[in-house]
């Protein structure tokens, strides 16, 4: 009886909590303002990630350790690695694998997990798988990825053009399975390692297929007759991923908006615009008169006018063109009564007018049950947006951190991480801060001299720099106070030639004739290594504080091959000095046999990234002190004016990062980039450098004497192909048991760094800072050192319902404690004294059957 008592009013207890707990949100409900309603969609996070990126395209995101961190919040890849290095699956719900000996056939099936959505609401699909994975294999693409699916049947003869693209052994029987055929038994968890990777992450086929197009006349622009036509260029893969309205995810977050800073103000020859005290200026905006809406540059020629209300009407060139021929009379009135830009100082603002900002929004339908009726918005995301300000300085970042204004910095500013070292947490990352050298690049000579005719041409054997008086047009020798004069030598859009004066005023030559001449210098593997010896690999990462001396190529977080445990840096061996060697530099220098005064070296970075710079200056000093001279050549943005080929309209608010188009076409002498893992297998890092491996695409157009096509096989991005690395890598990619590949990828290593065609600087680490006042569950997983799926910001009503719920949830767990262990002990209790009222009545038993055996003796003992 006492037990069923207990049992009810237990049951009575947890449903009093309940109840409560239900009356608690009804209440709460019903007082909720239009504002507290918005607030419950969930917290509004600022957040601080590092510089602007200008391209979401997953399989771009490798050579930049910052985009990897906002790539990893638009993107699922179908399996991924927990914060331990434990592989987990992501948008596979199960796996099967299927082997038939017999016939020689190999398969693994994914099943999609029924769950999986894009931010539109679709569902992800095997199709979707298959295209992504067609894109990276294309034999015109250029993807790192590539070597990623090479176990896939047929998959390295269509990358390398010898099958089609239809031939692989992967298809989509049905919306959510997808089959793999493979060329022989494999490792499939190495496999499914390799599907970690956010470039092999599904990307909707109906976007990323749109194309844009841009027409080009090799005659120039006032060519006539039949030189007037115009080539039509067709550009894949690029454009749908710099714009959140032709993008879909399929992680926890969209890209809602993306606001540009603005591009400060230039010249026709891209020079920057100062006023007179040498501020830089900016672009004044005005409303576009055509659409409306839309914000225009008043760049020079842009006609404009002040209405009524004061605000600034544009009329672009285009408009005016076309209003032209439409209607001469309102061009003629709308010309009359407008202002024209002039291109001066008085032209432009002194300051930016817009507001630089990307802001993440939560993905509805990431993981959601379709079949649940009462599904929450937030049930698989907490946070309704993340809001990156890229207006603020670096003082002013760190101090809205302070403040509590800013919750989360997953990059401290450089000028600030000192301040900040000892409060960060600090642990490795998958990239390597690397100069890529182009050993197909023709670097300059560093001198010219002018012919009779006065045409300028490179000259390779005076002791002096020549340069040219604008006013006379003659030849000058510099050589005053025993320096020589600091030099440019570059083409413009047009292919005129532009030289630097003595000033630093750029003239631009009409002559386009100018052969450049130069040599190969990075084809000279001692020319390579003389450069890497002469970096001061330690003074730079001190410099930048999270970071660490590469003693080697391969990132500090990427495993050893077949283990988790332990990574491959820990098992492996530092290549190259720390510190710099400029005697041994000369040495090698002196054994290429190449004068370093005769050139000098293009070194391009991105111009928006502060890490990009300040190692671009530092090694730009070190390689001046070897004799070469070195021109600095920061790579900014620029307005994207492709156009649609379905509307033929040009993309608005898209940017063209020309670091990242100038990395992957290989236009560049020296490269700055973060050379990011794959993934965690040392493999995916090496094998690009092999060339059977590169994933770079083949110029499908090359036909010989006969006119038949020719397919050559593309190098590494860097132009390196060497005989002895190509087989060291075939033979690792052969060897399919992955433990045993690990020696074998050490060597693969030293080689590399012995032929160094790729100069390694720094292991780039991650540093961040979180607010633990404000944010509650910030994780994060083995790639992303932040994931805010399961994010609460403290002080708001969600997390208010949230800290309610738990509370609730304890108070009803606690109650259920105290009354199990109130059950229990009243349980030992009656156990107990059940137990010595028996033993009493034994007792009392026993002394009556004694009695009876006295009264009547031979009695039978019981």
């Amino acid at each position: 009886m006492m037990k069923r008592f207990f049992a009810l009013f237990l049951c009575l207890l947890m449903c009093s909590a309940c109840l409560f707990g239900c009356k608690f949100e009804e209440k709460e409900e019903v007082q909720l303002t239009p504002e507290e309603e918005e607030l419950l969609k969930g917290a509004v996070i600022n957040i601080h990630l590092g510089e602007l990126i200008y391209d979401f395209d997953p399989a771009n995101a490798y050579h930049n350790e910052t985009a990897m961190k906002i790539i990893s919040l638009l993107y699922e890849p179908l399996y991924y690695l927990d914060d331990n290095g434990k592989l987990k699956s992501n948008l596979i719900k199960k796996y099967e694998i299927v082997e038939d000996e017999e016939e020689g056939e190999y398969m693994m099936i994914l099943y999609i997990h029924e769950n999986a959505y894009w931010s539109d609401g679709t569902y992800v699909s095997a199709n979707d798988v298959v295209y992504t994975w067609k894109r990276v294999l294309e034999a015109e693409a250029s993807y790192d990825a590539a070597a990623l699916l090479f176990d896939i049947k047929n998959a390295r003869a269509a990358n390398q053009g010898d099958t089609s693209i239809d031939n692989i052994g992967l298809s989509a029987p049905s919306d959510k399975r997808v089959e793999i055929l493979f060329e022989g038994r494999i490792d499939y968890k190495q496999f499914l390692m390799n599907l970690t990777s956010y470039a092999l992450a599904p990307l909707r086929e109906n976007l990323a297929t749109k194309t844009s197009f841009y027409t080009y006349n090799p005659y120039g622009d006032d060519a006539t007759g039949d030189e007037a036509d115009e080539e039509v260029i067709v550009r894949k893969y690029n454009d749908w991923a710099k714009k959140g309205a032709t993008m879909a995810s399929s992680g926890p977050f969209k890209l809602r908006t993306i606001e540009y800073p603005d591009d400060a103000a230039r010249d026709p020859l891209g020079n920057y615009i100062h006023d007179e005290n040498g501020n830089l200026l900016y672009y004044r905006y005005g409303i576009d008169a055509d659409t409306g809406t839309t914000l225009v540059e008043l760049r020079k020629g842009v006609r404009y006018e002040i209405d009524a209300n004061g605000q600034t009407i544009a009329y672009t060139e285009s408009y005016m063109n076309e209003l032209m021929e439409s209607d001469p009379g309102l061009y003629s009135d709308i010309a009359t009564r407008t202002e024209v830009v002039q291109g001066l100082p008085s032209d432009y603002a002194l300051e930016p007018q817009n507001f630089p900002q990307i802001i993440l929004e939560r993905n509805n339908y990431y993981f959601k049950d379709m079949d649940v009726d009462n599904w929450a918005v937030d049930r698989s995301v907490k946070p309704y947006r993340l809001v990156i300000d890229y207006s603020l300085s670096d003082e002013e970042i760190m101090q809205k951190y302070d403040n509590g204004e800013i919750f989360y910095v997953g990059d401290i500013p450089m000028s600030m991480r000192s301040s900040y070292k000892d409060s960060a947490t600090i642990t490795n990352g998958l990239s390597t801060h690397s100069y890529y050298l182009n050993q197909n690049a023709y670097v300059t000579y560093s001198f010219i001299e002018f012919n009779e005719d006065g045409t300028p041409v490179l000259f390779d054997s005076k002791g002096a720099l020549v340069s040219f008086d604008p006013a006379t047009g003659l030849p000058i020798m510099y050589k005053e106070n025993g320096e020589l004069l600091d030099f440019v030598f570059e083409r413009d859009e047009n292919d005129r030639v532009i030289y630097q004066t003595a000033d630093g005023v750029k003239i631009s030559s009409d002559a386009t004739a100018i052969p450049i001449t130069g040599e190969k210098i990075f084809a000279n593997a001692d020319v390579r290594n003389a450069l890497s010896l002469a970096i001061d690999r330690e003074a730079i990462a001190n410099a930048l504080v999270f970071a660490e001396a590469a003693g080697a190529i391969v990132p500090s977080g990427v495993f050893e091959p077949g283990t988790s445990k332990k990574t491959f840096r820990e098992n492996g061996t530092d290549y190259i000095a720390k510190n710099a060697n400029k005697d041994a530099a000369l040495q090698k220098l002196a054994s290429s046999g190449i004068d370093a005064s005769k050139f000098v070296i293009d070194l391009s970075y991105a111009e928006y990234d502060e890490v990009h710079a300040y190692v671009a200056a530092t090694v730009a000093a070190l390689w001046t002190d070897l004799g070469f001279s070195v021109n600095l050549k920061p790579l900014r943005t620029i307005d994207n004016e492709d156009l649609w080929t379905t509307t033929q309209e040009i993309l608005s608010d898209v940017k063209d990062d020309m670091w990242l188009e100038t990395l992957i076409s290989a236009d560049y002498d020296v490269m700055a980039m973060d050379m990011v893992a794959l993934t965690a297998d040392p493999f995916s890092v090496l094998a690009p450098f092999a060339k059977l491996f590169s994933g770079m695409g083949m110029n499908m157009r090359n036909f010989n004497e006969y006119g038949e096509q020719q397919y050559v096989p593309a190098t590494h991005i860097t132009g390196f192909d060497d005989e002895t690395y190509n087989q060291m890598i075939e033979d690792i990619y052969a060897e399919k048991t992955i433990a045993d590949r690990s020696e074998a990828l050490h060597a693969a290593e030293k080689y590399l760094v012995e032929q160094m065609p790729i100069i390694p600087i720094v292991y780039n680490q991650n540093a961040v800072l979180v607010n633990d006042e404000m944010l509650t569950n910030v994780t994060s997983s083995y790639y992303a050192p932040a994931v805010f799926t399961d994010t609460y910001l403290k002080d708001t009503i969600q997390y208010d319902s949230y800290t309610k719920k738990i509370m609730i949830t304890t108070i009803v767990i606690v109650a259920v404690v105290i009354v199990v262990a109130g059950i229990t002990v009243l349980t030992v209790i009656l156990r107990t004294r059940a137990k010595k009222r028996e033993e009493e009545i034994a007792r009392i038993s026993a002394e009556h059957e004694a009695k009876l055996r006295e009264i009547r003796p031979g009695s039978r003992k019981s």
